[in-house]
């Protein structure tokens, strides 16, 4: 998970905390995933979703989210430059019962090296959590309220709707293993501030989620920093902060692009969807990147293109990624 999205305070929580009556209800909200599947919530074929982060009224950070949905599973990406240029990546894919999957995090400097790796496996009631940058692996069976990977917005929204405290666990990538390299499983809490919008966090500043009367989270913000991030348009994003370009270069994005085409082709779902980030202008297609981008950014797919392979079939597909190593010193640090 990467930390930079959800931005909370996390108390130290005792044991009674962790199994009473809001643990209890995270549990549940799990179960109602796994029973009603994914598709429920989240449609089938592409959503991409930005985010603009601002401070008084200042650019200083932008999130992206794009997610794939697929009779077989549902795949995403989640980017994120913060306000001292960092960027962080997530990219995940999971069955249609959330109960198995792949994740892979990694934090970048300004200057493109990656500092951070972090690859989380989900096979049902079991996770394998590998820190590359670390040199350390680890695995360890999940409680029963752990939040698998790209699921916590969705965990967030249902968490809205009756308006009853949950506590789930998650894994954090800059926290993900002890120093004698055991899983670590964070707990964070819903608290329900109306229908539509949910605090993760039990600090009096932690951040809130906004959804709309969809289930789309619309916003979030938080008093503890004073950042908040609400929805836009990429281009708007780059207009105001133009080094958020950057993002649409990593590798990461031309392997999403590239695997979305071909789980959208493969299941005969079209690779346009409409631009539900413009209202006023429904039959106008939005493309993973809108088009004015796309004018600069595609020449560069053709010169990554030999960088990925989508691999597998029927069931199950797979983007395997040539990325330059994260450099590790002796002593188990980045050099």
């Amino acid at each position: 998970m990467l930390v930079v999205l959800v931005l909370s305070v996390i108390s130290a929580m005792s044991l009674v905390q962790l199994r009473g009556a809001p643990a209890r209800r995270g549990v549940q909200l799990l179960e109602q995933l796994r029973q009603k599947k994914i598709s429920a919530y989240w449609p089938m074929g592409l959503q991409q979703r930005w985010y603009l982060g601002q401070i008084r009224g200042q650019a200083v950070a932008c999130v992206g989210h794009f997610i794939i949905g697929t009779d077989e599973g549902f795949f995403g990406l989640e980017l994120l430059m913060d306000p001292a240029g960092e960027i962080a990546t997530g990219s995940w894919q999971i069955d249609p019962s959330a109960s198995k999957g792949t994740y892979t995090g990694r934090v970048r400097t300004p200057r493109g090296t990656i500092i951070q790796q972090v690859t989380i496996e989900l096979d049902n009631r079991m996770v394998r959590v590998t820190a590359r940058h670390l040199n350390r692996q680890a695995v360890a069976p999940v409680p029963e309220n752990y939040v698998p990977e790209g699921m916590l917005d969705l965990l967030a929204g249902l968490a809205c709707s009756d308006g009853e405290n949950a506590l789930v666990q998650i894994i954090y990538d800059n926290q993900a293993l002890t120093p004698r390299g055991a899983v670590v499983f964070q707990p964070i809490s819903f608290k329900p501030v109306d229908a539509r919008s949910v605090q993760l966090g039990s600090s009096p500043g932690a951040r809130v989620y906004h959804f709309d009367a969809d289930g789309k989270l619309v916003k979030m913000t938080s008093a503890d920093d004073g950042l908040e991030y609400n929805l836009a348009n990429i281009n708007e994003i780059v207009d105001q902060l133009p080094q958020a370009e950057k993002l649409l270069q990593l590798p990461e994005v031309v392997g999403f692009i590239i695997l979305a085409r071909q789980l959208l082709q493969t299941q005969d779902i079209p690779f346009e969807t409409p631009d539900d980030h413009q209202p006023d202008q429904p039959d106008q297609p939005d493309k993973l990147l809108p088009s004015d981008r796309l004018e600069v950014f595609l020449p560069k797919l053709e010169g990554f293109a030999d960088q990925f392979v989508v691999v597998g079939g029927g069931d199950r597909f797979q983007l395997e990624m040539q990325i330059p190593p994260v450099v590790v010193s002796p002593r188990g640090h980045c050099a």
